[in-house]
């Protein structure tokens, strides 16, 4: 975490437009910590929902985890790559943004993302070479790749949430079934 800056407040924010509590962003790097420390990592699976404001900050511990995975590891990013990854990082915030709400299969989060990204490409702010060819270990791409197979599990973590709040809310009776009861007690 030190090679990644979040320990010293010396972090990527990638775009200014994601909200970072510091106490949020902690639990979200001790997070994405844990998950990259697994020997095997489970794919996401089942039902997800994309939520903007749990989403953000995972972007943010994730994307300067990943970076500073690669210094730890002895393949510190270039200025260039350093640029791309903010690019790639502020652009996936921004499809983060406008898929705010939708609910999709885990499953094919990824590959979905992956095409919006591609939009990158071809609007020149990062090679479109980029995403042809195999992902090759140890490569910007296949960090990207890591950062949304865990972006796809939060999302499945972000709908089980939400469904159980939803089954563990107790629906308020509306104004007028509470009047009717009173009308009902009354005449008794």
């Amino acid at each position: 975490m030190a090679h990644a800056g979040l320990l010293g407040g010396n972090y990527l924010r990638f775009n200014d437009e994601i909200h970072i509590n510091i106490s949020e962003l902690y639990r979200a790097a001790a997070q994405a910590n844990l998950w990259l420390g697994e020997e095997y990592r489970q794919g996401a699976a089942g039902p997800a929902v994309v939520e903007r404001a749990r989403l953000g900050v995972q972007v943010v511990a994730m994307g300067n985890l990943l970076r500073g995975f690669a210094r730890a590891s002895g393949r510190g990013y270039t200025e260039e790559e350093v640029r791309m990854w903010k690019v790639i990082v502020k652009g996936l915030f921004e499809v983060i943004k406008r898929w705010d709400g939708r609910t999709m299969d885990a499953m094919v989060f990824p590959a979905l993302m992956r095409e919006e990204m591609r939009d990158l490409g071809r609007r020149g702010l990062i090679g479109e070479s980029f995403f042809e060819g195999d992902v090759q270990p140890n490569s910007l791409r296949a960090d990207l790749d890591m950062l949304l197979q865990y972006l796809a599990v939060k999302t499945v973590e972000a709908y089980t949430a939400r469904e159980a709040l939803r089954t563990t809310t107790r629906p308020e009776p509306s104004v007028l079934h509470t009047v009717s009861s009173w009308i009902k007690n009354l005449r008794r």
